[in-house]
C-alpha cells in the first residue's frame, strides 16, 4: 500500500469504527481505511485520463459513503477536486485539472501526492475566536455595500425529483420575497445559484431584494459575481464557511438539505439562529437531521399558514 511508505501521518484520520454518520459517534472521526483512500485514488486518476466520466465516479463515491465508511463527498466536475468530509475533518483528492489545488493562496497546505493525484488533509473548523470575528467583519463590511439589512439565510436541495417538486419551493420562496421589505431585508443564498437557492435567488432579484452570495474559492472561477449585490468568498470548500452560512442571517429557511446544509443547520444552532423548514412533494432533507429535536415547519399545502407567519414575524 502506497500508505505506508508515505511520509504524512494518517493515523488521525482512520478509524476502525464502520457506524454510518447521523449517529453518536464524536464528529471527529473520520472512518476511511488507507485500503478505501487507495481505491479512490485510482478511481481520480481514472477520471483524469478519461477511462471513466464523472457519472461513474459519482455512482462509486455513493456505493462507498453509503455502506458504513463514514464520509460524504463533493465532486467538482469543473476542476476535478474531490471532497471528503465528516466534519470538521476534510480530504481533498485533486487531479492535475484542479487549478486551486496549486493556488498559494489555498488554506489547506498539508499534502501529498500519489501518481499524479494531490491529497490534502485538513479540517474546516477554524475555532470560535475565528468564526466570531469574521462574522463581526462581514456585517460591517455589508452594511458598508449594501446598508443595515436584517439578511435572510435561504438553503437547501441541489436538484429536484420533478417539475411539480420545483414548482412548490418556488411557490414557497416567493412568498417570503413578497412579504420581505427592500429596506429592511437582503437575501443569502449559495453563490452556486443551483437548487433551492437559485429559486430564492429569482425571487429576490424579482422583487429588487439585495442579494448576498457564498461560495468557496474553489468554484470563484466559474461564478458570475455580477449577480449579487455582494459576494462572501470564503475556504476552499463547501462546508468551509458553514459558520457564515448559520451564523450570519438572523433566520433560514431550508427548502431540504444534504449534508452541506445540516452543517449549516448544526452552526445555526450554535449561533441561536432561528431556522424555519419547508415540506414540499418529494423534499429531501439527510438522516442528520432527524436529531429529535422540535422544528418548525411550513408546507407548500398551507400557504396562508406560511404567509401569516412571515407578517408576524418579519
Amino acid at each position: 500500500m502506497f500508505l505506508e511508505n508515505s511520509p504524512h501521518n494518517f493515523t488521525h484520520l482512520f478509524w476502525k469504527d464502520n457506524d454510518g454518520l447521523g449517529t453518536n459517534l464524536p464528529s471527529t472521526e473520520f472512518s476511511l481505511t488507507p485500503e478505501l483512500l487507495t481505491q479512490l485514488v485510482q478511481i481520480m486518476m481514472d477520471y483524469n485520463t478519461g477511462k471513466i466520466n464523472h457519472q461513474t465516479v459519482i455512482q462509486y463515491l455513493v456505493q462507498y459513503s453509503n455502506d458504513g465508511r463514514n464520509f460524504h463527498f463533493n465532486l467538482n466536475t469543473d476542476i476535478q477536486r474531490l471532497l471528503l468530509c465528516r466534519y470538521p475533518y476534510k480530504i481533498v483528492l485533486s487531479t492535475p485539472r484542479d487549478v486551486w489545488a496549486n493556488n498559494p493562496n489555498r488554506e489547506t497546505t498539508d499534502f501529498t501526492t500519489v501518481g499524479n493525484i494531490k491529497i490534502s488533509f485538513g479540517t474546516m473548523s477554524k475555532g470560535e475566536e475565528y468564526e466570531a470575528y469574521k462574522l463581526m467583519a462581514l456585517r460591517k463590511n455589508i452594511r458598508e455595500v449594501i446598508g443595515e439589512k436584517d439578511i435572510i439565510g435561504t438553503f437547501g436541495q441541489l436538484s429536484f425529483y420533478s417539475e411539480e417538486t420545483k414548482a412548490s419551493v418556488q411557490q414557497l420562496f416567493s412568498v417570503l420575497a413578497h412579504e420581505l421589505d427592500l429596506e429592511k431585508h437582503a437575501i443569502l443564498c449559495s453563490g452556486s445559484l443551483l437548487g433551492a437557492g437559485a429559486l430564492s435567488y429569482y425571487e429576490a432579484s424579482k422583487k429588487g431584494l439585495k442579494t448576498i452570495g457564498i461560495f468557496p474559492h474553489s468554484i470563484a472561477h466559474i461564478v458570475d459575481r455580477s449577480k449579487f449585490s455582494c459576494v462572501i468568498i470564503e475556504g476552499d470548500d463547501w462546508g468551509d464557511a458553514s459558520f457564515i452560512f448559520g451564523g450570519l442571517p438572523s433566520r433560514i429557511f431550508f427548502a431540504g438539505g444534504g449534508y452541506w446544509s445540516y452543517l449549516e443547520y448544526e452552526k445555526a444552532q450554535k449561533f441561536g439562529t432561528m431556522v424555519i423548514f419547508l415540506n414540499f412533494p418529494q423534499a429531501q432533507y439527510c438522516k442528520e437531521f432527524e436529531d429529535g429535536k422540535p422544528k418548525t415547519m411550513f408546507s407548500n399545502t398551507n400557504i396562508e399558514e406560511f404567509r401569516k407567519y412571515l407578517k408576524a414575524f418579519l
